[in-house]
C-alpha cells in the first residue's frame, strides 16, 4: 500500500503544472484583449499617379542632347505636366503630391484621343445591284393572238446581289397598237414579268416603255420594271427583232438586252 504522504508528493508537481498553465492562458487573453487591430492595406489604382511616375522615370534617364533643347520632347513633356511653377520642382519635374492633380487632365485628354482614335470612319460600300444581267429569247405570241400583251420566254445570265447566277425568264408586255413606221414610238401600257434564278426569283410588273421602230424591222425597246414588294426599279434596254417574219418560211420574232438597277 502506498502512503498518504508518497501520494500528496506525486500530486504538488501536477498541481503546479495546470496553475502555470491557467496563468498563462489568462495573460494571454488580457494581452489579445489589449491588441489594436491593424487595418489591411488597401489599393487604389491611380492612372494619373503612374503616368507622372513613368514620365519621371523618363526624365531621369539619359538623353540625347539634341531631346534637351527648347520645344523638343522633353521640353513638351514639361509643359504638358507642369502647368505652373507650383507643380514641378527645381528640375522641372512634377512634385508626386501634385501629380495627379496634374496629370488627370492630360489622362482625360489622353482618353479622348484613345477613343477617337479607335472609331474609324468607313466609307460604306456602295449596294451591290439587287439583279442585272442578260436577256434573250423569243416572242412566241404577239399581242395581236394574245391579248393581254405580248409574250416572251428567255434565258437569263447575270448576277444577284453581285453574284453570278442564271435562269429563266417569261414577259408578257402590254402596248398600244404597234407603229411600224421608221422612227415612229409605241408606247408600253403594262405587263408582267418573272425572272427565277439558281439564287432566287424575281417577279413584278412593268411600268412603262416603248418601242421605237427602225428602219430594218427592228424596235429598240425600253422597260421599266417593278420587283412586287419593293421599292426597286429595274431598266430593261434591248433590241426586238420581227425582220425574220418576211423570211420564207417566217421565223419567230427574237430579243435580247440587258437588265440594270
Amino acid at each position: 500500500m502506498v502512503s498518504a504522504n508518497a501520494a500528496n508528493i506525486a500530486l504538488k508537481p501536477m498541481l503546479i503544472l495546470t496553475r502555470s498553465l491557467r496563468l498563462a492562458s489568462t495573460e494571454c487573453g488580457n494581452q489579445a484583449a489589449n491588441t489594436k487591430r491593424v487595418p489591411a492595406p488597401t489599393f487604389t489604382p491611380n492612372p494619373a499617379g503612374r503616368l507622372a511616375l513613368l514620365w519621371r522615370r523618363a526624365l531621369r534617364k539619359r538623353l540625347p542632347a539634341r531631346l534637351a533643347v527648347p520645344g523638343s520632347y522633353t521640353a513638351a513633356l514639361r509643359r504638358i505636366f507642369c502647368s505652373g511653377s507650383e507643380s514641378c520642382n527645381s528640375r522641372g519635374e512634377p512634385n508626386y503630391e501634385e501629380a495627379h492633380m496634374t496629370t488627370r487632365p492630360v489622362s482625360l485628354l489622353i482618353g479622348l484621343l484613345y477613343l477617337i482614335a479607335s472609331v474609324s470612319v468607313v466609307a460604306a460600300p456602295p449596294s451591290k445591284p439587287l439583279l442585272e444581267g442578260t436577256v434573250s429569247g423569243s416572242e412566241v405570241c404577239p399581242q395581236s393572238l394574245c391579248g393581254n400583251g405580248a409574250i416572251f420566254v428567255g434565258i437569263f445570265t447575270g448576277k444577284v446581289s453581285g453574284k453570278q447566277t442564271s435562269g429563266l425568264s417569261l414577259v408578257q408586255v402590254a402596248h398600244a397598237s404597234l407603229n411600224t413606221n421608221v422612227g415612229a414610238v409605241t408606247v408600253v401600257t403594262g405587263g408582267s414579268w418573272i425572272i427565277r434564278t439558281k439564287r432566287g426569283d424575281f417577279a413584278g410588273t412593268i411600268l412603262g416603255g416603248q418601242l421605237a421602230a427602225n428602219d430594218d424591222d427592228t424596235f429598240d425597246v425600253v422597260l421599266q420594271l417593278q420587283i412586287t414588294g419593293t421599292s426597286t426599279t429595274l431598266t430593261f434596254t434591248g433590241l426586238l427583232d420581227h425582220s425574220g417574219l418576211d423570211d420564207s418560211p417566217p421565223t419567230i420574232p427574237t430579243f435580247m438586252g440587258n437588265i440594270s438597277q
